[in-house]
């Protein structure tokens, strides 16, 4: 029986491994994108395991109903011990320039992977965005609290929501740093795909900003992983929350 584990490709250099018998593993946040004359690429993602096993890549782009399958890349052989690296993964393996969605490595013998999505420009930050791995298992209905929520002084917050196999109605509600409900509102989001959202898109920049700190209470009916980015402001630097 497969077993699943989700890697969230989002803010920190540090790497996160979670290790399985015949897993998929989900890179979240992988883009490559061109914005304000900014490039965006996932490089340097790292795969290890024990025994050869054929691996498959397959790509679910942001915001998309991927629920009868994404886009699916050129698979590769691993043998036992090795390390391979797929630099700028979605050009080289999906032909892929300029897009943002969820990653899928498959792999029938035990895994580990890594990745890295940076911005070739001088206003990239120095750190870039390290990888995040969660088992598949992790997925729930219910509410997530993602505290260290910023968006005074220069910082700003993005949350981002990974879902299972429906469309789910997704809630949010951020409180206050002494747990005053500010602001909630309401999104639907496709099946097996990631939205990503700034939190001063999806509450309006009228709303009551945490002072100085806060969280966010992420509710869905259906299984989704949720995370939290903060940037701050002055280096461009980010860091990433997530519940577990």
């Amino acid at each position: 029986m497969n077993e699943e584990t989700v890697i969230m490709v989002i803010v920190m250099p540090t790497m996160f491994v979670i290790m399985g018998w015949a897993f998929k593993i989900l890179l979240n946040f992988i883009q490559q994108r061109q914005l304000t004359k900014l490039h965006y690429a996932l490089q340097d993602k790292l795969l290890e395991k024990l025994g050869n096993s054929p691996e498959a890549l397959e790509y679910l782009p942001e915001d998309t109903d991927n629920s009868s399958g994404g886009i699916t890349g050129s698979p590769f052989l691993l043998g036992s011990y090795d390390t391979f690296s797929l630099e700028d993964v979605l050009r080289t393996r999906f032909g892929i320039t300029d897009g943002k969605g969820v990653l899928i490595v498959k792999a029938t013998k035990p895994i580990s992977a890594s990745a890295r999505v940076w911005t070739a420009g001088p206003q990239g930050g120095t750190a870039g965005n390290g990888v995040r791995t969660v088992h598949g298992s992790s997925m729930s209905a219910g509410e997530t609290v993602l505290p260290g929520v910023r968006m005074r002084e220069g910082f700003r917050s993005n949350v981002g929501v990974v879902t299972g196999n429906a469309w789910t109605t997704i809630e949010f509600r951020l409180r206050d740093a002494d747990g005053i409900l500010l602001a909630k509102e309401f999104v639907e989001v496709p099946p097996r795909t990631l939205t990503q959202l700034s939190l001063t898109n999806l509450f309006g920049n009228n709303v009551q900003k945490p002072d100085p700190v806060g969280s966010l209470a992420v509710v869905g009916g259906n299984e989704f992983i949720a995370y939290l980015t903060v940037i701050d402001g002055s280096s461009q630097d980010p860091v990433f929350v997530m519940p577990q």
